[in-house]
């Protein structure tokens, strides 16, 4: 259900706020979408948001304050889904999005010949590859397999996004974490951004822990930071309460200067508003200094995409 309580709680901002991680889709562009309509998807049902456009999103986030966005790619022809969002960018009066992370096969043949055309695109400043592989929960095995943190072809593909001065954005779980540790270490000029605070899904008090001890060894990399997101897509019943201290030791651990607010909508549409997302981060670092707010509200996220 759609927390509606916190759409209404009013907070004060000193600046713009940074979406670092938006979607736009369509039926007609993106066909996997009737895989989750009615289900098969974490958040749950994806029938009332299969068409989400950038008026839709402006809709959603201009009230909120969003004065800046990143689009993260969404599993379609990586090209012209760039080609796409440039173009739209200055169709709307907020330049929605700024940056572009973008999608690459790092372990395909044609991987360094992708990266030089997203390169030819100046709001591309990031890539993604959808990696997370749980142990247990088939709606977050995205990834074929789990042997792209470690093979030869994969790392050669990784390690172009240098040239380029590109990011990439990590969608992981705990079970992950000491290897992409071990990646970012052996990247050290590469930024890495962990999407939605590690995915941590499980409720267990095992489980949390290794999520905890995962996101510590990450956090010993300087080259990584992390998106607070991603509650609402991972637990339907999710609150500002329940989120808290996942988003408490997030922060603590790597620093309110490597943390930044993302949306995830409009997955996170489907269990949330937007209002009511940004307000429970906001209520939850609260007890921060005003420059840690800031750092998690938009600083972080400008630095890491530049934008």
């Amino acid at each position: 259900l759609v927390n509606r309580r916190l759409d209404s709680i009013t907070m004060a901002s000193t600046g713009g706020i940074v979406d670092a991680h938006f979607h736009v889709w369509s039926q007609k562009t993106h066909p996997w979408l009737k895989n989750v309509v009615g289900g098969g998807h974490i958040a749950g049902d994806f029938a009332p948001i299969v068409e989400y456009s950038i008026d839709d999103y402006i809709k959603d986030a201009l009230p909120a304050g969003i004065t800046k966005a990143v689009h993260v790619e969404t599993v379609i022809d990586p090209l012209q889904e760039t080609k796409f969002l440039s173009e739209l960018a200055p169709k709307n009066e907020p330049g929605f999005p700024q940056a572009i992370v973008a999608h690459c096969d790092l372990h395909a043949e044609n991987a360094a010949q992708i990266l030089e055309a997203q390169s030819q695109y100046e709001r591309v400043h990031g890539i993604r590859q959808l990696l997370d592989y749980h142990p247990t929960c088939k709606e977050l095995r995205q990834a074929p397999h789990d042997d792209f943190l470690e093979h030869p072809d994969w790392l050669s593909g990784l390690a172009l996004l240098e040239k380029y001065n590109f990011s990439f954005d990590m969608h992981v779980t705990y079970n992950q974490m000491e290897r992409v540790s071990k990646v970012a270490k052996n990247h050290p000029n590469i930024p890495f951004v962990i999407d939605h605070d590690g995915l941590p899904y499980d409720k267990d008090e095992k489980t949390l822990k290794a999520w905890q001890e995962g996101l510590i060894k990450l956090s010993q990399n300087p080259n990584v930071s992390i998106k607070l997101s991603g509650y609402a897509m991972l637990d339907r019943k999710w609150s500002a309460e329940s989120t808290k201290p996942l988003v408490e030791f997030t922060v603590k651990t790597f620093g309110a200067e490597r943390c930044m607010f993302a949306s995830n909508f409009p997955v996170d549409k489907i269990n949330a508003t937007y209002q009511g997302c940004l307000n429970a981060l906001k209520a939850n670092i609260a007890g921060f200094t005003q420059a840690e707010q800031d750092n998690v509200l938009a600083k972080t996220a400008e630095r890491v995409y530049r934008i």
